[in-house]
């Protein structure tokens, strides 16, 4: 199984070796299928009310110092921003959180070399309760995401989601189950799909508010096109559920609709101005 995954990602960054080390330590085996078909369950279960999910802590950690190692783990030229993981109780009893931790998810926020564009590589562990492995997912997502937000010196939305693309694998990928729903729980979608939608609002299937010009600067050749980027359009949506928020996703969710509103008044009054002349 190890060579196997192996082959599948030869053409990737060499950090992902990193996390297929981590869920192999932290978890047991299972196929890729078996997966699959609890996460078309999870899809159910993960709609009902909170009460629905299993009273156990999840909590965000950074990750140790060497986690992400520069020589072993990075391409030359790449810089790891942040690290962290996520973790749940093995029950309702938290006194001991250390001993009975089982590790969910990991995420390590990597710039590429020469350019302000960001990579949130993740990979998650093989549990049989989804419900928690997602909710581990999505503070793995959330806290990177924020990071990469709060960072950033961006004036409009477009310019802000742009650069920061999720690598999370395929809902199929034995390793990318829970990472892949949060991306898209959290209103990212792949880059095939945002091609897609540029094209049609290029060709004017999409009104002019819907355009995705901000995928423009992405080649089709050199990226992974099930790599996610955040939907500007229908995504701020999704931050703003009650789903498994947390403070993370608040302070997203208040970055997001603060420079969305900056950016439409700009809009207006470039409007205005153009009537003008």
């Amino acid at each position: 199984m190890y060579d196997q995954c192996i082959m599948m990602i030869s053409n990737v960054s060499s950090l992902f070796l990193l996390f297929l080390s981590a869920v192999t330590i932290f978890s047991s085996s299972s196929s890729a299928f078996q997966i699959h078909n609890r996460w078309h369950h999870k899809i159910t279960v993960a709609s009902c009310s909170p009460s629905s999910l299993p009273a156990v802590k999840v909590w965000l950690e950074e990750a140790e110092k060497g986690f992400v190692d520069e020589d072993e783990n990075l391409m030359t030229g790449e810089i790891c921003l942040r690290a962290v993981k996520a973790f749940a109780s093995n029950s309702d009893d938290d006194d001991d959180e250390t001993s009975k931790q089982r590790f969910l998810c990991a995420g390590a926020l990597v710039q590429r070399p020469g350019s302000n564009i960001c990579d949130v590589w993740m990979a998650d562990s093989s549990l049989d309760e989804a419900n928690i492995q997602l909710q581990g997912a999505v503070l793995v997502l959330d806290d990177l995401f924020g990071f990469h937000l709060k960072r950033s010196n961006a004036c409009d939305l477009e310019n802000l989601v742009s650069n920061f693309i999720v690598q999370c694998g395929r809902i199929e990928s034995e390793y990318h189950c829970a990472s892949y729903m949060s991306a898209r729980f959290r209103g990212f979608r792949p880059l095939k799909d945002l091609w897609r939608l540029l094209e049609d609002s290029e060709s004017g299937v999409l009104s002019c508010e819907s355009s995705y010009k901000y995928v423009q600067g992405l080649s089709e050749e050199d990226e992974d096109p099930d790599a996610m980027m955040f939907d500007v359009h229908n995504g701020l949506e999704k931050y703003n559920s009650r789903d498994l928020s947390s403070h993370d996703a608040l302070s997203i969710m208040n970055i997001l609709q603060r420079v969305s509103a900056s950016t439409s008044t700009i809009m207006r009054m470039n409007q205005t101005e153009s009537v003008l002349e």
